[in-house]
C-alpha cells in the first residue's frame, strides 16, 4: 500500500490583488455568544444512539433578518479553486503541480470534506452531485453545492447595515459565485477575510471555553500533524450575521479560529 511522505511545503507569494480593506470581525464560538449562556450547543447522538461530544462548529450566513442561506452549485472551475485552497495549504503548491499520488490522496480528502454528509454541502455533496475533482457523477445535472455557512473562530469582513427588525447585522463579503473565481495566485489563503478554517468544538470545557479545534482531513499519514483545511465563503447573493456574535477585530489580523 503506497504512503504518502511528508511533504516540502513551497511558499508562493500572491500576485497583487484588490485588498479587501473592511475592518475585521471574529465570529465568535458557542460560550461567547449570548444564545447559548456559556455554554456550548446540543450535540444530538449518534446513527446508533450514543452521545456526540464534538460537532462541526459552523453557523448559517442567512439572508438580511438572519433567516435563510442559500446554495451556490459550484462548476469545474469554482471545485478546483476549492481544491487548489486546499493543495496550498498543505503542499504548498496548486494541483497541477502536484505528483500523481499526492494528488490522488488530496482529491480524496477534498471528496470528503465536500461530501454530502457534511455541513459545508448538506446532501448536495460529492456522492451525489457532478464531483470534477475526481471525474465522479458524470450523470449528475450540477456540481456540488455549497451552503452559505461560516465557522466559529472566522474572521469575517463587511458592511454593517441595520435589518428591519432593528437588528445590526455585517453584510459579509463572500466570493462571487455567480462569477468565474479569482485566479488562485491573487489569494492569500491565511489573510483573506473570505476563507475560514473549519472547526470543531466539543463540550470539553478548557482554560474557561470548549476545546474547538481542526477538522481532521489535512492530518498527515506520517507525521500525524493536522494542517487547516481553508473553507471559502461562495455566496449567490448577498449573506448576513449578527453583529451581536462578532467581535472587532482592533489589529487587523486574524486571531486563531482554535481553543485554548
Amino acid at each position: 500500500m503506497t504512503t504518502l511522505a511528508p511533504s516540502i511545503h513551497i511558499h508562493i507569494e500572491p500576485k497583487a490583488a484588490t485588498p479587501i480593506v473592511s475592518p475585521l470581525y471574529f465570529t465568535l464560538r458557542d460560550w461567547e455568544c449570548s444564545r447559548w449562556a456559556g455554554g456550548v450547543r446540543d450535540m444530538g447522538f449518534t446513527n446508533t444512539g450514543e452521545a456526540r461530544h464534538a460537532v462541526p462548529c459552523v453557523f448559517r450566513l442567512g439572508d438580511i433578518n438572519y433567516i435563510d442561506g442559500h446554495y451556490t452549485y459550484l462548476n469545474r472551475e469554482w471545485q478546483f479553486f476549492t481544491f487548489d485552497l486546499m493543495c496550498l495549504m498543505y503542499y504548498g503548491k496548486v494541483h497541477g503541480a502536484l505528483s500523481d499520488v499526492e494528488h490522488q490522496w488530496i482529491a480524496n480528502r477534498w471528496a470528503n470534506v465536500y461530501h454530502g454528509t457534511t455541513a459545508f454541502t448538506n446532501r448536495q455533496g460529492t456522492n451525489t452531485n457532478r464531483d470534477y475533482v475526481n471525474d465522479r457523477n458524470r450523470e449528475a445535472d450540477k456540481g456540488i453545492g455549497i451552503y452559505t455557512l461560516v465557522c466559529g473562530g472566522a474572521s469575517l469582513s463587511g458592511m454593517q447595515v441595520t435589518n428591519d427588525k432593528e437588528k445590526r447585522m455585517l453584510r459579509v463579503d463572500t466570493f462571487d459565485g455567480t462569477k468565474p473565481p479569482p485566479d488562485i495566485s491573487t489569494i492569500d489563503i491565511r489573510k483573506d477575510p473570505r476563507i475560514f478554517y473549519a472547526t470543531i468544538i466539543s463540550d470539553k470545557r478548557i482554560n474557561g471555553g470548549y476545546s474547538t479545534y481542526r477538522f481532521s482531513q489535512l492530518e498527515n499519514p506520517v507525521t500525524k500533524k493536522v494542517y487547516d483545511l481553508p473553507i471559502p465563503i461562495i455566496a449567490s447573493k448577498p449573506v448576513f450575521y449578527p453583529m451581536a456574535d462578532l467581535r472587532y477585530v482592533a489589529d487587523g489580523i486574524k486571531p486563531s479560529a482554535y481553543w485554548p
